[in-house]
């Protein structure tokens, strides 16, 4: 009886021991899962705290814009430096510059056969005599006084046209290169470009005519264009320029 008592109590001492214990672990287990969990909820509070503090600091990434001011000093969508753009700035507004210049060229041609009586290929004479003799412009004038409006030489016209086009497409250039360092878009793009039509012909009237007469010798005719042609119609026609050369370079996706 002796030893069953002694293996009873034995027994059950062990067994009271493995059941502390067993207690004891799963106590320890539920208090590590319950430290895990706080630390999980702590790391994504902190999470959360520092997404809203950086929104605060800078509420959006950087578009484009900001991308390439903060790198190259002027953004993609505005000014331009690059010398890719600038050289592409020049040929686009050369390109404008030529056709604006035959918009011009036509107005003038249709005023020399209609109002002003003077022959509709005068213009393109008139012009050929900065650089040779002016007697095909004053030939196409007495044939237009005689009635005969369109009185054509095809090589002094064909110079007028080709120095027309060059002086149209250098003032072209000047002004895409101007337009392109700019943000001007829609109707302000035309206006300045008209604005510079103006410009245009005040440098021509006072500076550019007289100074290329003293140079290639073409001397009244050409230093007296605007008085010639005059002045009401030469302001027009370099309105028409401007125009022109405006509507031309709005067709560009960043002047839209």
């Amino acid at each position: 009886m002796a030893d069953l008592r002694v293996t009873g109590l034995t027994a059950a001492g062990e067994h009271g021991d493995r059941v502390p214990q067993s207690r004891s672990v799963a106590l320890a287990n539920h208090r590590i899962l319950l430290i895990g969990v706080i630390l999980l909820t702590f790391r994504r509070c902190a999470q959360g705290s520092a997404r809203a503090v950086a929104g605060e600091l800078n509420p959006q990434a950087p578009t484009t814009e900001e991308f390439d001011m903060a790198t190259t000093g002027s953004p993609r969508s505005g000014v331009s430096t690059t010398p890719r753009h600038l050289a592409q700035s020049l040929i686009v507004g050369a390109g404008a510059g030529v056709v604006a210049s035959l918009a011009m060229a036509m107005f003038a041609m249709l005023a020399g056969a209609t109002f002003q009586h003077s022959g509709f290929f005068t213009p393109l004479h008139h012009i050929a005599s900065t650089f040779i003799a002016p007697d095909a412009m004053m030939k196409s004038m007495r044939a237009a006084m005689a009635g005969h409006m369109f009185t054509f030489i095809p090589g002094p016209a064909l110079i007028g046209a080709v120095v027309h086009m060059m002086v149209g497409a250098g003032y072209g250039a000047v002004f895409g290169l101007i337009s392109g360092r700019t943000r001007l878009h829609g109707l302000a793009l035309v206006g300045a470009a008209m604005a510079w039509g103006l410009a245009v012909f005040a440098a021509s009237t006072w500076a550019v005519l007289p100074a290329a007469a003293a140079l290639f010798g073409g001397g009244d005719p050409v230093r007296d264009m605007a008085a010639m042609v005059g002045h009401g119609p030469f302001v027009v026609e370099h309105l028409i320029y401007g125009a022109a050369l405006g509507l031309l370079l709005l067709t560009k996706p960043e002047s839209r």
